[in-house]
C-alpha cells in the first residue's frame, strides 16, 4: 500500500443523518476546504462503513427514524472498538443535557451551529492530529482553520439569508 493511500482516510468525514439535505450547507463548505463526506441514513450503515473504511471523524445526528437516541447509541457502538477517531454531535439542539450525554459518551462535542461543529473538527487538526493518539495526521492547506471558518460563515450567511427571507 502506498504511503497516499495509506493517509487516504485524513480528510474523510462520515456524517450520519436520515435527513442529509438538512446540512448540505454545511458540508459543501467543508468540501470546499479539502473535506470529503461518506453520507449514511442509519446507525447500521454507519457500522458497516466504519467496519471496511477509515474516517477521520465522525459526525451524527441525535434522533432518527430508528429512534429518537441513535446517534448516542452509534457513539456508543463506536467508543466500544474504537476510543480515538473524532465524534461530534450536530443536532438540531444545543440542549446542557445533549452537551452532558455527548461528553459522557466520549464525544468531542454537541452543538447545532454549523461553526462549531467545524471547531471540534479543527481543534484536532489544529492541534496536529485529527484526534488524540494519531500524531501522523497534519493539518493540510485545504484544511486551514481560518478558511474553513471564514467559509462556513459565509454559507451559513447565505443560508440564513434564505431561509429567513
Amino acid at each position: 500500500m502506498t504511503t497516499d493511500l495509506a493517509n487516504d482516510w485524513q480528510n474523510k468525514i462520515l456524517w450520519v443523518n436520515d435527513q442529509p439535505e438538512n446540512n448540505v450547507y454545511e458540508r459543501k463548505a467543508m468540501e470546499s476546504m479539502g473535506l470529503e463526506f461518506t453520507l449514511v441514513l442509519s446507525k447500521d450503515e454507519a457500522l458497516q462503513m466504519l467496519g471496511v473504511h477509515r474516517f477521520a471523524a465522525i459526525i451524527s445526528d441525535i434522533g432518527r427514524k430508528e429512534g429518537p437516541c441513535e446517534g448516542y447509541a452509534l457513539l456508543e457502538a463506536v467508543r466500544a472498538k474504537d476510543k480515538t477517531t473524532t465524534f461530534s454531535i450536530y443536532a438540531g439542539s444545543r440542549a446542557r443535557h445533549h452537551h452532558r450525554e455527548a461528553a459522557l459518551r466520549d464525544a468531542q462535542g454537541a452543538t447545532n451551529i454549523a461553526e462549531e461543529l467545524a471547531n471540534h473538527r479543527l481543534a484536532a487538526v489544529d492541534d496536529g492530529a485529527l484526534s488524540p493518539g494519531r500524531p501522523d495526521v497534519r493539518p493540510t492547506p485545504e484544511t486551514d482553520s481560518a478558511a474553513l471558518h471564514f467559509g462556513l460563515h459565509c454559507i451559513t450567511a447565505m443560508y440564513h439569508r434564505n431561509v429567513y427571507r
